[in-house]
C-alpha cells in the first residue's frame, strides 16, 4: 500500500516536469490527461466562468460588474485552478462576430517568414497598424506552379480585449487565446510561464533530476538528429553544386557586363557622347570640306582633311554647342589643283583641327 502511495506520487512529480506542449501532445495520444480548461464565454451581463477538468464541467459564477461579488467569484475560480493537477488553458470567448478575416495572397518566398511578411503589410491589408491588433494565420493553399500561398488572417482589435483582459486580471491567470462564438478560430495571446517552472522552483532536487534525465535523452537525440541532418545536407549540396556553379558564372557576367555599362556612361558623363560629336561636325562641314581622319581622345577631338576655306571651318566649329576652342594643330598647306583627292575642291587646302568636346560657357545645346 505504502508503495503504491510512493509510485502515485513519484509519477505526479515527474509529470510536473514535463513541459505543458508536450503534455498537450501526450493528453492527444491519451498518455496523460486531457489539460483543464477555463473558458470564459461573454454573455450580454458579463462573462460566464466555467472549468473543464477531467471530464467535469464546474460552474464558477457570472461576472456581471458588481464588485464584491465578481471578487468572491473570482476568489472561488482561482480556488478551482490550484486544485487542478495540471496547469488550466485559459480561453476567452467573445459573442457576436468580433474577429475579423480575409484571404491574403503573398509569395511563395514569403512562407519562411509570415509573420514578418504579414506584420509589414498589416497597415496595408487591414484599416489597422500591427500593434493595435491581436492577429493569426494558416495556410490554406499552396501554389507551387505561380509561386504563390493563400493565407487565412484572423484578428481582433485590442481595444475590443484590453477592457475584458483588465477585468480579469484579479483571476491571476490571463487567457491564453481569444475566440468567438460559433467558431473555432482561435487567436492565441502572449504565452505565460507554464505550470512545470512554477512547481519546478518549490523542487530543486526534482529539477536537477529532472534536468539530468533529459540532458541524456536530448544529447542521444541530438547526435542522431545531428548525424542524419548532416547526411541530407551533403545530399543537397551535392544535388544544387552544379546550378550553384552556373548561377555563379552568371553573376559574373551579369556584374561584368554592368561594370562595362557604368565605364561607358562614366566616359559619356565626362568627355561626351561620340554620337552627338559625329552629328556636331556633320552639320558644321560644308559641301566643300571632307575628313580623312577623325579621333577622339580624352575629351578632345583631332580632324584631319581638305578644304577650300579652313578659316571659315573655324568659325563654324566654333558657333557648334558641343566643340569648344577649335584651332589648328599644324599649319594649314594649299594643295595644287592636281593634288585635291576630289574633283572640283580647287584650290583646297590641308587642315589639321583640334577641339574640346563640351558646351560653350553661356550657351545651351
Amino acid at each position: 500500500m505504502t508503495g503504491r502511495i510512493f509510485l502515485d506520487w513519484w509519477g505526479r512529480q515527474l509529470v510536473s516536469l514535463v513541459p505543458e506542449h508536450l503534455k498537450d501532445g501526450l493528453g492527444r495520444l491519451r498518455i496523460l490527461p486531457p489539460r483543464p480548461l477555463l473558458e470564459i464565454r461573454e454573455i450580454p451581463s458579463g462573462f460566464a466562468l466555467a472549468l473543464l477538468d477531467q471530464g467535469e464541467t464546474r460552474f464558477c459564477g457570472m461576472l456581471e460588474g458588481t464588485t464584491d461579488q465578481d471578487s468572491d467569484i473570482l476568489a472561488r475560480c482561482r480556488t478551482a485552478l490550484k486544485g487542478t493537477r495540471r496547469r488550466a488553458r485559459c480561453i476567452l470567448v467573445l459573442q457576436g462576430r468580433r474577429i475579423m478575416q480575409r484571404s491574403v495572397t503573398l509569395p511563395l518566398a514569403a512562407q519562411g517568414a509570415l509573420d514578418a511578411a504579414l506584420g509589414y503589410e498589416m497597415d496595408r491589408l487591414t484599416p489597422f497598424a500591427p500593434d493595435m491588433v491581436l492577429w493569426t494565420h494558416e495556410i490554406t493553399r499552396r501554389d507551387v506552379a505561380l509561386g504563390q500561398i493563400t493565407v487565412l488572417l484572423s484578428l481582433v482589435p485590442r481595444q475590443i480585449v484590453t477592457p475584458v483582459l483588465a477585468r480579469l486580471a484579479p483571476l491571476g491567470q490571463a487567457p491564453d487565446s481569444i475566440a468567438e462564438t460559433g467558431s473555432t478560430r482561435q487567436i492565441p495571446l502572449a504565452s505565460k510561464a507554464s505550470s512545470w517552472r512554477d512547481k519546478g522552483a518549490r523542487n530543486p532536487r526534482l529539477i536537477a533530476l529532472g534536468a539530468l534525465c533529459v540532458l541524456i535523452a536530448v544529447m542521444g537525440l541530438g547526435l542522431q538528429a545531428q548525424s542524419a541532418r548532416l547526411a541530407s545536407l551533403d545530399t543537397s549540396i551535392t544535388a544544387l553544386r552544379p546550378a550553384a556553379l552556373e548561377a555563379s558564372a552568371l553573376r559574373r557576367q551579369i556584374e561584368d557586363r554592368q561594370a562595362g555599362d557604368a565605364l561607358m556612361r562614366h566616359a559619356r558623363a565626362r568627355w561626351g557622347d561620340p554620337l552627338d560629336v559625329l552629328a556636331a561636325l556633320t552639320d558644321a562641314l560644308s559641301d566643300a570640306s571632307f575628313l580623312t581622319d577623325l579621333s577622339l581622345r580624352q575629351g578632345q577631338v583631332l580632324i584631319s582633311g581638305q578644304s577650300t576655306e579652313p578659316t571659315a571651318l573655324i568659325q563654324a566649329l566654333s558657333r557648334t554647342p558641343v566643340l569648344r576652342n577649335p584651332d589648328f594643330v599644324a599649319p594649314v598647306t594649299r594643295l595644287s589643283t592636281q593634288g585635291t583627292a576630289h574633283a572640283g575642291l580647287g584650290g583646297a587646302s590641308l587642315f589639321s583641327i583640334r577641339a574640346e568636346i563640351g558646351t560653350v560657357k553661356g550657351r545651351t545645346p
